[in-house]
């Protein structure tokens, strides 16, 4: 009927540490593949550890490649984690009426929430340097236990949000 859904999908940017534990854990297999070799007899053992060093790089690598996905529906707006392009995880929801504003990261708007100690965020974004980051501000009563989320907000996203409520959304830097 008047339904309003938008979704997106966000790979993030890998970390450096991320990229030191997958080094290490090629590193380790390599390690081990050359021990098989020098032990004789007794390389079986280290064959198995190897196999099972395959196994835990395989899950590190997949642990370390992360994408979030946005899901906007009728004033709902809901982030999930992927892992390895198949598992999910819940991350974040909260609806567009308890949100106080949406502002792009640089907006004056956000002086007074960005100046407060108390206010804390949570960055759902790629990582990346963007032109499209936005910050959600979602208060609680009166203004207490604030937060806010950074997300990054394709234009029809953006538009779809400012269609359900053009009074909190600043599209404007």
């Amino acid at each position: 009927m008047g339904d309003t859904f938008c979704e997106e999908l966000i790979p993030c940017k890998i970390r450096l540490s991320e990229i030191l534990i997958r080094a290490v854990c090629v590193m380790g297999c390599l390690l081990l593949l050359g021990l098989v070799g020098i032990l004789g007899q007794y390389g079986i053992y280290v064959l198995v550890l190897e196999f099972f060093a395959i196994y835990g790089t395989i899950i590190v690598w997949k642990n370390t490649n992360i994408e979030y996905e946005y899901a906007y529906l009728n004033g709902r707006f809901t982030i999930d984690k992927i892992y390895g392009k198949n598992r999910r995880k819940f991350a974040c929801q909260f609806d567009l009426k308890d949100a106080e504003l949406v502002a792009h990261e640089d907006s004056h708007r956000l002086d007074y929430h960005l100046n407060n100690p108390n206010f804390r965020i949570t960055d759902y974004s790629s990582g990346y340097e963007a032109d499209n980051r936005y910050v959600v501000v979602v208060g609680g009563k009166n203004g207490a236990d604030a937060y806010g989320v950074f997300v990054e907000l394709s234009s029809e996203m953006l538009e779809a949000i400012y269609h359900d409520a053009p009074s909190k959304v600043h599209k404007e830097n």
